[in-house]
């Protein structure tokens, strides 16, 4: 994966590095792993080693929700979060964490898993909803769940240089969505923490993303946004194992080795 820099007054020069994704789909649900590991460069000639690890499951009816996230700078973890997210009896989600610290939250019915807000959004764009308010449970340290200000902007379709992707090409159908989305971590702040621009198509691979990050008083458009548990594709070169980096339009990415998923516990 090869990270460039969007704009002449970023902090990031360039990067390098390797990101390995893969979903399984079953009748149960879908799991989603993901690691990756990045050296980026500033524009003062320093490096910074970062290193992600992602494992999640997702029940078919969204009944539960299982996530894991790792993640650090030069060796030292940063985040560290393990959980198990329920629906109950009475409607609502019951979510249990082991780690950064065991504790118990109570979240309303109403909040979305990651796969099941990809289908909402399909509802969504299919009966010709423009605007949507939603929160969505993620499974990281800070910020969740996060209320998103969704506005579908109107038809997209794939790109046009797909001839690369040989028999996949059945993944890149003509009808799709560009997608604006807002992201609010903080209850009291009026300004969206990260935003993302998307084209996503009806198959669910997201040929293009744009993001940024909201910083102090300014917006960087060469920030990292957050961990994303949907499918995507890179620069349209390939589908399968691949995910578009928000920091930059070109990847190289390699499919890892078949593992377990990760199940309800």
């Amino acid at each position: 994966m090869q990270v460039l820099p969007v704009s002449q007054s970023g902090a990031i020069a360039g990067g390098r590095g390797i990101l390995q994704l893969e979903w399984r789909l079953d009748c149960d649900g879908v799991s989603y792993s993901q690691q990756s590991f990045l050296t980026l460069r500033n524009t003062e000639g320093g490096t910074v080693d970062s290193a992600i690890r992602i494992d999640s499951w997702e029940a078919a009816d969204a009944s539960s929700y299982r996530f894991l996230l790792e993640s650090g700078i030069d060796g030292e973890m940063t985040e560290d979060v393990n959980g198990l997210a329920k629906r109950d009896g009475s409607g609502g989600i019951t979510v249990r964490y082991t780690k950064p610290e065991e504790k118990v939250r109570k979240l309303p019915a109403s909040t979305l898993f990651p796969w099941q807000q990809m289908r909402h959004t399909f509802a969504l764009a299919n009966s010709g909803v423009q605007q949507d308010w939603h929160s969505i449970l993620r499974g990281e340290a800070t910020g969740d769940p996060a209320r998103v200000s969704m506005h579908i902007l109107g038809n997209a379709g794939p790109p046009d240089d797909t001839e690369e992707l040989g028999d996949q090409g059945d993944l890149l159908p003509p009808l799709g969505w560009q997608i604006s989305s807002a992201f609010f971590e903080d209850e009291v702040d009026s300004q969206p923490s990260f935003e993302i621009l998307e084209t996503m198509l009806a198959s669910g691979v997201i040929p293009k993303r744009r993001g940024r990050r909201h910083r102090g008083d300014a917006w960087c458009s060469d920030c990292p946004t957050s961990p994303d548990r949907r499918p995507a594709i890179a620069d349209s070169r390939s589908w399968h194992g691949c995910a578009h980096a928000p920091t930059t339009d070109r990847a190289v990415c390699r499919s890892p080795p078949a593992k377990a998923p990760l199940r309800e516990r």
